[in-house]
């Protein structure tokens, strides 16, 4: 019998595909500061200009064990770390168990960058060299014709 328990390829989908298209707050992104695979992510985001378009939650660095990444309490429990602004969830895991196909059976690991779909209510995809390939290209109709935003190619 097929494995059907979700793995790290589970949310391995396409920003601005038929299923997943590019619409003005639809997305939430999910990082750590101290991640440099979330890094990449979060230059493309603000080279870019996608703050307005792609919202984002921050996890603490630490401490990871009892539970793994965690949100703080409060905007001011730890500084450069926000609360879950969707979910309000006190650990990352809490957000991976909420998208199928996971739900509560992922037993991978629970990593940063996460883009989260907030319409379809799903990760669209946690691999950070995904994500800055998508951001890259995904929102310029959105951005405004002959901006320097629009025109940057940062994905070779």
């Amino acid at each position: 019998m097929a494995n059907t328990s979700p793995n790290a390829d589970s949310w391995r989908h396409e920003l601005g595909s038929r299923d997943f298209p590019v619409e003005f707050e639809r997305y939430h992104l999910y990082v750590g500061l101290f991640c440099p695979f979330a890094h990449r992510v979060l230059l493309t985001r603000q080279l870019k200009g996608l703050q307005k378009f792609l919202p984002m939650s921050i996890v603490k660095p630490y401490p990871k064990e009892h539970g793994g990444w965690r949100f703080p309490e409060t905007d001011t429990g730890y500084e450069g770390s926000t609360v879950d602004l969707l979910f309000h969830s006190a650990f990352l895991h809490d957000v991976y168990f909420r998208s199928p196909p996971a739900y509560s059976k992922y037993e991978g690991q629970y990593s940063v960058p996460v883009l989260w779909d907030k319409k379809t209510d799903q990760i669209v995809n946690n691999e950070s060299e995904d994500i800055m390939r998508q951001l890259d290209a995904a929102f310029n109709d959105l951005l405004p014709k002959g901006s320097d935003e629009r025109d940057l190619d940062i994905y070779p």
